[in-house]
């Protein structure tokens, strides 16, 4: 039996996650200033924080095109798509384009289209669910539906550094920009069902840490069953300090640190950190 996961670039796959299934990478695309990018682990992070940086205009960010699903499942039995929330993106959209397009030339193919309620390490969690499921040889109907469950209650938590991206785009005014700035205000925010919801608004990246790891309780009672993912953007040092601080308060089975993706830095920005479990 053929199996493939397909996931789209916002999600960091580490070799570990290579090296236990099939993974293909459907890329997002970049714009920012006059240099466009295809999203995947070729592209420059520092570079790319920089040119967001001297950018007066939001970043533009296109999402994987169905082909970029639909070619590398081809000649597969089984195929499991994952995507970055389906509030956020068309990536979902387009990865069930690819799911018709295989299904119309193969009848007998299964595909299945995970929309992740989340993004970066939380889509890295549900392909970690996945694989784990395909190591106790569950039948696809079976990882289908555990798999489902479990993003149902999968949260994500993240602490914003910079601001510029979400003032950019338009979803933060610029006078609250500048009163964040000025009052040194790093938002706390969750995913809610797939949306990005600010939770809240504590003065300095120490507080805003320390609420982040208390959320966590908060959100779950049950830990040594579980991993945790903790997605960092050029500040690796900040993302050991909440991983210390998840040590001291918790015991979860397992605690992995990622560098991010490029997608990941468009949405976090230089300095921001993203957990999921």
């Amino acid at each position: 039996m053929n199996r493939i996961i397909v996931s789209d670039s916002c999600a960091e796959i580490t070799q570990e996650m290579q090296n236990k299934s099939k993974i293909e990478i459907a890329p997002f695309f970049i714009d920012v200033l006059d240099v466009s990018m295809v999203a995947d682990e070729s592209v420059d992070i520092d570079n790319l924080v920089e040119l967001m940086a001297k950018s007066k205009e939001a970043v533009r960010t296109a999402a994987p095109t169905p082909d970029s699903f639909y070619s590398p499942a081809k000649g597969y039995d089984e195929v499991f798509y994952v995507t970055i929330s389906s509030k956020l993106s068309t990536t979902y959209n387009n990865a069930h384009i690819a799911k018709t397009m295989l299904e119309d030339e193969n009848p007998n193919v299964k595909v299945h289209v995970f929309d992740s309620k989340s993004a970066a390490c939380g889509e890295t969690k549900v392909i970690t669910w996945i694989q784990e499921e395909m190591e106790q040889n569950k039948s696809f109907e079976e990882i289908v539906e555990n798999v489902e469950n479990k993003i149902k209650n999968l949260n994500t938590i993240f602490v914003l550094e910079n601001l510029d991206n979400l003032i950019k785009n338009g979803r933060m005014s610029k006078l609250s920009g500048f009163i964040a700035s000025a009052l040194s205000i790093y938002p706390v925010c969750i995913g809610n069902d797939g949306k990005i919801e600010v939770k809240e608004k504590p003065r300095g990246i120490k507080s805003a840490l320390n609420r982040m790891g208390n959320l966590i309780g908060e959100m779950t009672d049950t830990f040594s069953d579980k991993n945790i993912f903790i997605t960092y953007i050029r500040n690796k040092e900040r993302a050991n300090k909440i991983k210390n601080l998840i040590e001291e308060k918790y015991d979860f089975k397992e605690i992995n640190v990622l560098s991010g993706t490029a997608l990941s830095s468009t949405y976090a920005n230089d300095g921001g950190i993203i957990i999921a479990f």
